[in-house]
């Protein structure tokens, strides 16, 4: 919901039409002139790389823009390579912040 949104604590994503992440942002993106009736993509974190890559990403310098959002993800994207997005159903919870802990503590409570 457009409330859960817009908070910071939750990644949005914007993709192409195949599904590569063009950009993740903890501001609301893409911007709608009615953000009411648009729908909003979070980015879970679930990462998948091979060894190779991995190597290869270790020896890239820190970017500008993942510096400043504070998102691993877009250094990747700064540095030119694709990141292939999956689309599921539900969001499962994210624990980023303390008020998060109370919200699972109480779920596991039920």
């Amino acid at each position: 919901d457009y409330e859960q949104a817009k908070s910071e604590n939750i990644v949005k994503c914007v993709m192409d039409k195949n599904q590569n992440a063009l950009y993740f942002s903890r501001s609301l993106i893409p911007h709608s002139r009615k953000p009411k009736e648009i729908s909003y993509f979070y980015h879970i974190g679930l990462y998948a790389y091979r060894t190779k890559f991995l190597y290869e990403l270790s020896k890239l310098e820190d970017s500008y823009l993942q510096k400043l959002e504070d998102l691993e993800q877009l250094k990747i994207l700064e540095h030119g390579y694709k990141m292939k997005v999956a689309r599921v159903n539900d969001m499962p919870f994210g624990i980023d912040v303390k008020d998060d802990v109370k919200k699972v503590e109480k779920l596991l409570c039920q």
